[in-house]
């Protein structure tokens, strides 16, 4: 599972890295963290100057399931919010 997040925490940083070097606008996708829809900017914890998105903030070992949503499922699932795909978060329960 740590592998997992991980790898698509680069992925997406990478995407967006990309974009930003070639000056064009990449749409985030929507962040839903046990059920709940994120907003696509959040304070750091570790450094409360900062803004980050909320998968920035999750410590990977409390992370149960990972899913990504793309095209028909996501729009089906989160409408319009979905259309550039959904990163569905599940943290283990205490």
């Amino acid at each position: 599972m740590k592998k997992t997040f991980l790898a698509l925490a680069l992925l997406v940083s990478a995407v967006i890295s990309f974009a930003q070097q070639q000056k064009q606008t990449v749409a985030a996708p929507l962040y839903v963290i046990n059920g709940q829809i994120q907003p696509e900017w959040v304070v750091s914890q570790s450094d409360p100057g900062k803004m980050v998105r909320p998968i920035e903030n999750l410590d990977s070992s409390t992370i149960e399931k990972i899913e990504v949503l793309n095209g028909e499922k996501a729009l089906a699932k989160y409408k319009d919010a979905g259309k550039n795909g959904v990163v569905e978060i599940t943290i283990k329960k205490k």
